[in-house]
């Protein structure tokens, strides 16, 4: 039986690793970025989704690095409301607030900003503007 060298074992340990990394790559991508688009609360429910698969496939199990995921992958007017979470961390020695200190919790304040109790509101205004194109004042 052949023996391998340790360059050969150390050779053949990093082909296998690499390949186990990129088929995780494959199978969990990073969460696709949230716009924060109101009109379209299924968005949220996909990314908050998205979010919870990577961090579990991942293993993340400290809270503020599960919330600083999510923030990360906010962009457009999502990432503007983000901006008060990320100025209080960088205050207050990279520390969360209370409101925003799980991820569960992130996702709750979220959803009110971006989710589904905005549909009546936003049904609402659509409304209005469609009464107001067929009789302005």
């Amino acid at each position: 039986m052949p023996t391998l060298t340790d360059a050969q074992l150390q050779q053949l340990i990093q082909g296998i690793t690499q390949g186990m990394n990129s088929v995780r790559e494959e199978q969990y991508p990073y969460p696709e970025k949230y716009r924060g688009d109101r009109s379209h609360p299924e968005d949220l429910e996909r990314f908050i989704s998205q979010v919870k698969a990577y961090v579990v496939a991942r293993g993340i199990t400290e809270e503020k690095k599960k919330v600083l995921l999510a923030i990360g992958r906010l962009t457009e007017t999502a990432s503007a409301w983000a901006i008060p979470i990320t100025d209080y961390m960088y205050k207050n020695a990279s520390a969360l607030h209370g409101d925003y200190n799980m991820l569960e919790k992130f996702f709750t304040e979220l959803r009110k900003a971006f989710g589904t109790e905005q549909i009546a509101e936003i049904a609402m205004i659509n409304l209005q503007n469609l009464c107001h194109m067929g009789n302005p004042a």
